[in-house]
């Protein structure tokens, strides 16, 4: 079976299924997050599996940590390329050992085709991160950015009624994201009122 993040981070379907073995893809903090969900709710072995290095590793240093206490294994230098399944049900992710090529760590990865391998899983969770774009913002509009993101202060942006959240403005956590959302509609609901 295969999930998104949001199907495990705010639903309970999974849970009917009784999974034993779960893969999440990616390097990030919804990967960690959806990760110890999982081991917390009972799946036995659970492995975030990332095609970079420790280094490259986006997911916050404490939430890594915290993985780890929880018995959570860490696959690098893993990409994904098929599953292996039977009767229609997810019995392996299979990958390419990657390596990391360039000057320092924070270099391009490419595969390396001659060493694959697998890892037992009845599901798998794809929570691949996403960069934000600024090009699809104009800048001429006013909105202001810092190191990549758009700058808030509390949710609030340099334009007025216009509220960021999330990995926009660079939250760095599915908690996060969640909590600065509630805090943007509060505002941007205290501020209609009083334009009414």
């Amino acid at each position: 079976d295969v999930y998104l993040p949001d199907e495990i981070l705010c639903g309970d379907c999974w849970k009917q299924r009784k999974h034993r073995r779960a893969v999440v893809l990616g390097g990030g903090n919804v990967a960690v997050d959806v990760a110890r969900v999982l081991k917390n709710a009972g799946i036995e072995h659970v492995s975030i599996c990332y095609r970079g290095t420790t280094f490259q590793i986006k997911a916050l240093a404490a939430a890594r940590e915290a993985s780890y206490q929880d018995g959570i294994t860490l696959q690098l230098h893993a990409q994904p390329y098929a599953c292996r399944t039977e009767n229609g049900r997810l019995q392996a992710v299979q990958f390419h050992r990657t390596e990391t090529v360039g000057k320092n760590a924070l270099e391009t990865v490419c595969l390396t085709l001659e060493s694959d391998f697998e890892i037992p899983a009845d599901m798998m969770v794809y929570a691949v991160g996403f960069e934000v774009n600024t090009e699809d913002f104009a800048h001429d509009k006013g909105i202001a950015f810092d190191n990549g993101h758009i700058h808030t202060q509390g949710t609030r942006t340099s334009i007025k009624h216009v509220y960021a959240v999330g990995d926009l403005a660079g939250g760095r956590s599915v908690i996060q994201a969640i909590a600065d959302g509630k805090s943007a509609a509060v505002a941007l609901h205290t501020t209609l009122r009083k334009t009414d």
